[in-house]
């Protein structure tokens, strides 16, 4: 656990949701965000209350790494805490009823997939799996209570904290999705197959039939790449062989640029992919790409991912009747994740209520930034 020095005068904390920059692959993660959840087979994944809809898996906290001054005292601090999110609704904002729920277990289980619905593919996206460290931030004494009838001046924050103080290292402040990656292509035959199968998904639309006439040699290409061991190193002149055999085809709806400008815009998705997988996978991304990517992946902009404490102001201050913070999830480009345009996904809990750790009874809500 580790602890943000700050000049609050408080006995009161909050706990920053650290993702590991860089990864510590050698250990055991004990909290994480995206991946599968460990957790026994007994207990039945959430689903949305309206639409029955599986939700989609967000954190797994280790509560025995929360500090006993969180949430003054209350909650667990054994087992597991489990984010779930219905992530239809990162575009809008307002309370979030039923489309947010928060789990706790004793104990860990084995990774569980995402239902899906019967006769279908569909089903919760499951992203990159990120470690986390649970980082210990004072926050200040809670402010006089402001009048009943304006509870929005109440004026309780976190103290302010760059990702150059959480992280000890430098910081690149040009966020993640703004960068013009050097070298667009994939690293392994892995990383490929993924950016073709999503390029090919995110082009097509009404009417583009250059996959369906094609489907024979496409399958012959995955094919090869299967053979080829899937994080066995690309070169540049086997990706221009490939890149080549994709692009010698033009349609209606097919164009080289487009093809390009897919792979550009997936680039980036497949390093991420390859930086969180293993070390083995880390590896295949040049050094000199690296040392680019991690001070942009330590930019936490203004607000960090957090538990305990006031929520970080955006669209105005913590209120009184908030209850306790259970989850702060910023909007975070390294995970993928837009709430309501770059805000954040609050989760709060009335005290009463995480003193007997009753979780199905918490208010989750979006403000954008």
């Amino acid at each position: 656990m580790d602890v943000v020095s700050t000049t609050a005068n408080s006995a009161e904390v909050s706990v920053i949701l650290r993702r590991q920059v860089p990864i510590r692959f050698e250990e055991t993660a004990r909290s994480w965000f995206g991946g599968l959840p460990q957790m026994p087979r007994g207990v039945r994944w959430p689903r949305a209350l309206a639409t029955g809809s599986a939700l989609n898996f967000i954190a797994q906290v280790c509560c025995a790494d929360l500090p006993e001054q969180l949430w003054a005292g209350r909650g667990p601090r054994e087992g597991w805490l489990l984010l779930f999110v219905d992530k239809e609704l990162e575009a809008s904002s307002g309370p979030k009823d039923g489309f947010v729920q928060v789990l706790h277990i004793d104990e860990l289980g084995p990774e569980r997939r995402p239902p899906r619905k019967k006769g279908s593919d569909d089903g919760p996206v499951v992203i990159r799996r990120w470690p986390l460290d649970v980082v210990v931030q004072e926050v200040p004494a809670r402010p006089p209570l402001p009048p009943e009838e304006k509870p929005w001046e109440w004026g309780w924050t976190p103290l302010p904290i760059k990702g150059e103080e959480l992280y000890g290292a430098s910081v690149d402040s040009e966020p993640l999705a703004c960068w013009r990656i050097p070298e667009v292509r994939p690293q392994t035959w892995r990383d490929a197959r993924q950016m073709i199968d999503n390029a090919f998904h995110d082009l097509a639309r009404p009417g583009e039939t250059l996959v369906e006439k094609r489907r024979a040699e496409l399958d012959e290409i995955r094919a090869n790449i299967l053979r080829q061991g899937r994080d066995a190193a690309m070169s540049d002149s086997e990706w221009d062989e490939l890149k080549a055999k994709l692009t010698s085809g033009v349609t209606k709806f097919w164009y080289k640029w487009r093809y390009q400008r897919a792979i550009e815009e997936r680039s980036l998705e497949t390093m991420l992919d390859a930086y969180v997988r293993s070390a083995a996978a880390q590896a295949t991304i040049p050094p000199t790409i690296l040392a680019e990517l991690e001070p942009k992946l330590r930019n936490i902009g203004e607000t960090p991912h957090r538990m305990g404490g006031p929520r970080d102001a955006l669209q105005g201050y913590a209120e009184p009747d908030d209850g306790d913070l259970l989850f702060q999830i910023a909007s975070d480009d390294a995970m993928g994740w837009m709430w309501a345009d770059l805000g954040a996904l609050f989760v709060f809990i009335n005290p009463a209520d995480l003193t007997v750790r009753r979780f199905a009874r918490i208010t989750a809500y979006l403000l954008g930034g």
